[in-house]
């Protein structure tokens, strides 16, 4: 039959599928030596939605293999329509992870460093990259070196790591150790306009923008931005999400939000410091309370700063005002204009009453996400997972997991940190325990609801490490790069070669759960 009608109850919810399943198949062409030569990669998706994403694309992004070739087949299955579990790119980090952990065990070799050694972009080595950096004005820094460096040396890897198979705890069971690697997003497409308003009373700034709070703390990591433009201390910036201001930044989806609204906050906060400091060093307009001479008189803008919320000149520091004391008495400072908006030439004779405009002002960000040309991704992740394996009831225990993410600047470390927590307890659960199951002869959904359906708690998970790198070379304001989507794309497939280290066997169809451990050991 025909539904009528779609609640978008808890169970229709989840009719809505993983755009990234599907069956995979790789061949791979490398040297003795680690290097990678070539990649031919092919994928058969259900309902596939999306196919423009590819399998392949992060191996061409991150790599210097020179031949690498993909192929996406969508089916048409009878389930509902596939949809980005988090992020469209699942299945570019699938392919990742897959290809370079199977070069590392077939050679014998750790998986880092042949990620090490095929480490680039565009099919070029890191030489080019570096070229690249220094023409586009980027201080060039070996990302995904440090990034490994640091999560090995978190995860104690060179003391733990060992071949496949190798390591049996005492407790009886197998210890593995998986590692992947990928670059971190980018700016991507977006578009924000965003207002910030000196409040006459007390000199605070208000930023205006209609968003909803998704809690994320960009909201705090917007006002960290304005504070640090404008001089001003954190807790005299704030965020006001009012639906009727008519600003609307870049809503909260994807990974580009801090760029895309960071890029408009900080014009925003550059163009409203500069009005302070010409206000500050030419006289007011008429008001109720009379003309008020300049702050600074006989100074220009230039010999003025601010900084913790006071104007100050700088070569006399002791020379000083705060804020709020000089945003005032006038009422609202800003430019001195005439009634009819002209610019007051001669404040003794102006044409028409004058009057400051409030200090007040807006910026836009428009990013297309299609730029012409090759669009390189320098900043680099990369992530560890130290698993127990019991071969006889085929549990896995996800002991630790690591996330290493140059984010180019952090602007939020709170924020930044709660997308590596968060991104990490979806995609443990995405590889270990959770999926929707049809019956095989009628079709119909088993497990439509949050009982069945088997999200982990963090008892499941263990100790999370959040770790971050600071390279300055993203494409978003201070050098920064988003972090939003990446950590529970990539982490998902990160089990395969953690459970693979562990018990010596590939088990890679996802989730991983006991029942597929013991089949792939012979006991089931």
């Amino acid at each position: 039959g025909r539904p009528v009608k779609w609640t978008f109850s808890r169970r229709e919810d989840f009719y809505g599928g993983e755009m990234d399943l599907g069956t995979y198949c790789y061949k791979v062409g490398y040297k003795n030596d680690g290097t990678i030569t070539a990649v031919k990669a092919r994928a058969i998706m259900a309902n596939q939605t999306l196919p423009v994403f590819g399998i392949v694309k992060h191996i061409i992004d991150n790599t210097r293999i020179p031949n690498v070739y993909g192929e996406l087949i969508a089916v048409r299955v009878n389930k509902g329509p596939t949809v980005p579990v988090r992020c469209e790119q699942n299945a570019n980090c699938h392919s990742m992870t897959l290809v370079f952990n199977h070069v590392a065990a077939d050679l014998g070799m750790d998986p880092a460093e042949i990620a090490l050694k095929n480490d680039g972009a565009e099919g070029h080595d890191l030489n080019w990259l570096n070229e690249r950096k220094i023409e586009m004005g980027f201080t060039p820094r070996d990302s995904l070196r440090e990034c490994i460096e640091k999560g090995k040396k978190a995860v104690e890897w060179d003391r733990k790591w060992h071949l496949p198979g190798g390591r049996r705890l005492p407790n009886g069971r197998m210890h593995g150790l998986g590692f992947c690697w990928s670059h971190e997003w980018d700016d991507s497409g977006g578009s924000s306009e965003i207002a910030i308003h000196l409040e006459r009373n007390d000199g605070t700034a208000c930023i205006y923008g209609c968003r909803c709070d998704n809690g994320v703390n960009a909201e705090t990591a917007y006002c960290q931005i304005a504070a640090d433009e404008l001089g001003m201390k954190i807790e005299d910036v704030y965020y006001r999400p009012h639906h009727d201001t008519g600003f609307y930044p870049m809503t909260p989806d994807t990974s580009t939000n801090m760029s895309v609204n960071g890029y408009a906050i900080r014009n925003a906060a550059r163009l409203l410091k500069r009005k302070v400091l010409e206000a500050a060093v030419s006289p007011t307009g008429q008001t109720q309370l009379g003309v008020f001479p300049p702050a600074f008189p006989g100074k220009t803008p230039e010999e003025l700063d601010i900084e913790e919320s006071v104007i100050f000149e700088k070569a006399n520091p002791a020379n000083r005002i705060a804020l709020a004391e000089f945003v005032g008495p006038s009422g609202a400072n800003g430019p001195l204009t005439a009634m009819k908006g002209e610019p007051v030439k001669n404040p003794d004779t102006p044409p028409g009453f004058p009057y400051r405009e409030p200090f007040f002002e807006y910026s836009w960000q428009m990013q297309t996400g299609t730029y012409a040309g090759i669009r390189l991704r320098m900043c680099r992740q990369a992530h560890f997972m130290e698993v127990e394996v019991d071969t006889e009831t085929g549990e896995i225990d996800i002991v630790r997991v690591v996330n290493v993410n140059d984010v180019g600047k952090v602007v939020s470390w709170d924020g930044c940190e709660g997308q590596q927590y968060g991104g990490t307890c979806m995609g443990v659960g995405r590889g270990r325990t959770e999926e929707v199951i049809y019956d095989k002869s009628t079709g119909v959904m088993l497990n439509g609801n949050l009982l069945n359906y088997k999200i982990p708690t963090m008892l499941d998970i263990g100790p999370i490490d959040t770790l971050l790198v600071e390279t300055g070379q993203g494409y978003g304001p201070y050098g920064l790069v988003g972090i939003g989507e990446d950590v529970a794309t990539i982490v998902p497939t990160l089990i395969i070669p953690a459970v693979h280290n562990a018990i010596g066997i590939w088990v890679e169809d996802l989730p991983m759960t006991p029942d597929k451990v013991l089949k792939a050991l012979g006991k089931a």
